[in-house]
């Protein structure tokens, strides 16, 4: 988790070790691009939605060739088929296997999402205190000159802004930004807030969750038909 910019800044402030005060310039671009992290951030939680959804959809496939194979192997049994029995339930235990790893992705998939909004709360947070304390930091920056060091780490190597810069790349939808920027602009006050997206994605989130317990089932009752046999 990212240090808050609360803390960055009051030991920032308190330092005299930069030669010139930050200008309201250099403040506004700070925030700039803190508003571009905190999108980009906030765009990749669809992103990984739908990669939890696809895990789940060929893992699902992976259990109905698993069932396919089994019933297979289960007719062969009953026809004296022996060789070709032992052939089928080889393929329905590898889908069966195949299945538990992409439901595994899956679910590691669902709780990146769940970070990736816990972060996009305590960054949004960092983002208003800036906005909401911009004369008075800059002020603070004027009596003490503290503005490069201020910069510096700010913008850091274990910044978030750097770590984050690598993942914008990735950002492929153009309609997960412009739902990423309607919602930092209903946080920050500049729009009438839309509640349905918060509650859109609790309702996504919970018929993932049933979709996901349903596999899990069918996955867990096949191989229990397997093993018995």
């Amino acid at each position: 988790m990212f240090k808050k910019l609360r803390e960055k800044i009051e030991r920032a402030l308190e330092r005299k070790e930069s030669e010139r005060p930050i200008s309201r310039d250099d403040f506004d671009r700070m925030l700039h691009e803190m508003r571009e992290e905190v999108i980009a951030m906030r765009s990749r939680v669809p992103r990984m939605e739908k990669e939890a959804k696809e895990l789940d959809r060929r893992a699902a496939n992976q259990i109905k060739r698993a069932e396919l194979a089994h019933n297979k192997g289960k007719a062969a049994q009953e026809a004296g088929e022996l060789d070709e029995a032992q052939r089928a339930t080889d393929a329905a235990r590898d889908a069966l296997a195949h299945a538990e790893e992409l439901r595994g992705q899956a679910d590691e998939a669902r709780e990146e999402v769940e970070r990736l909004r816990a972060e996009y709360q305590d960054k949004l947070a960092q983002l208003k205190y800036a906005e909401r304390n911009r004369d008075v930091l800059i002020a603070r920056s004027r009596r003490t000159t503290t503005s490069r060091r201020l910069d510096e780490m700010i913008r850091g190597p274990e910044s978030g802004l750097k770590r984050f810069e690598r993942a914008e790349e990735d950002i492929e939808a153009a309609e997960d930004r412009a739902e990423a920027e309607r919602e930092l602009a209903e946080a920050l006050g500049e729009r009438a807030p839309t509640e349905a997206l918060d509650s859109d994605y609790e309702l996504r989130k919970l018929e993932a969750s049933r979709e996901a317990d349903e596999l899990e089932q069918r996955l867990q009752e096949l191989k229990r038909q397997i093993e018995e046999e």
